[in-house]
Parts: structure tokens; C-alpha cells; sequence
């Protein structure tokens, strides 16, 4: 019985070009991005982004498509949100890749960050909001947790 390889660990809290791959192709890959946030009238809710995309190298945003959306309303109250991503591995069942990302979000509603997001996220997104009328969630990353080919994820700022 050969005993696994002890991967290395990441802790510094930045988004490399493998973890950038993930996140901005997540949906492309067909395994989108789950966002958990609490809503207004405080109930946890959950809801797949395919619009996920690396902001910064410590930033994820993902798009909502109006500006009445219960996310945009929630970051009112409450910013703290999470964001999963999970590619399984079909030759072992295992997974893949894992990435627990938390942080907290902001509505980004500057012309910048309106166009940055929306240029950046899959054909197939822009074209559910082809008048432009979203905006972007920007969730400032405070730890991810998980698991990458060829390392474990612990990082922090």
C-alpha cells in the first residue's frame, strides 16, 4: 500500500493563475458557482452564478440582473457571504478541485466594475442580461479553504 503524496500548502490569500482558471471558467467547465448569502428578510439562500469572475487577486464577483435581486438587497444588511466551487474527479468519484471562498460583497456600481464583470463572464451570461441592466457582486475574499491539483488550501490575508 503506497502512501499519498503530502501536498504542499497554500496560505497566502491570492488568486493565482490555476485559482483564476477555476473561478473564471467554473461555468464553462459545467460546474458553476454556488454563492450563500443571507437574505433581507434574514433567510439563508443559496443560488448558482455562472457569471463568477476573478475581480482581483483577492476579489471574486459574480453578476446579478437586477438591481431588485435578493443579493443586491442582502449586501445591505448583511455582506458575509460564501462561495463554493466543486469539480469532481470522474476516475475516482473524489473531487477535483474544492474551494470554500468567504468574504464579504459589495454592489459594484461604477461604470468600471459594471463593464469589468460583464466583459469578463460567458457569452451565455451576458446574453441573460443583454440591455446591461445588472450589476456586479464584488465579495473581498477573507479565507479559502480546499483543495487544488497538486495542493491544499488554507489562505488567508
Amino acid at each position: 500500500m503506497t502512501t499519498p503524496p503530502v501536498l504542499p500548502t497554500l496560505t497566502e490569500l491570492k488568486l493565482n493563475e490555476q485559482l483564476t482558471d477555476l473561478i473564471n471558467n467554473s461555468y464553462l467547465r459545467g460546474f458553476p458557482i454556488m454563492i450563500g448569502y443571507v437574505t433581507a428578510d434574514l433567510k439563508p439562500s443559496l443560488s448558482f452564478r455562472g457569471s463568477a469572475w476573478v475581480y482581483s487577486d483577492t476579489e471574486v464577483a459574480v453578476w446579478a440582473r437586477s438591481l431588485e435581486g435578493g443579493i443586491v438587497k442582502a449586501m445591505a444588511n448583511n455582506p458575509n457571504v460564501m462561495l463554493v466551487y466543486r469539480e469532481p474527479n470522474p476516475e475516482t468519484g473524489r473531487s477535483k478541485a474544492i474551494l470554500n471562498m468567504r468574504g464579504r460583497g459589495r454592489v459594484g456600481t461604477s461604470e468600471a466594475d459594471r463593464r469589468k464583470v460583464y466583459d469578463g463572464m460567458p457569452q451565455v451570461e451576458r446574453d441573460a442580461d443583454k440591455d446591461f441592466n445588472g450589476v456586479p457582486v464584488i465579495v473581498e475574499l477573507a479565507s479559502i479553504d480546499g483543495v487544488v491539483p497538486g495542493a491544499r488550501l488554507q489562505m488567508r490575508p
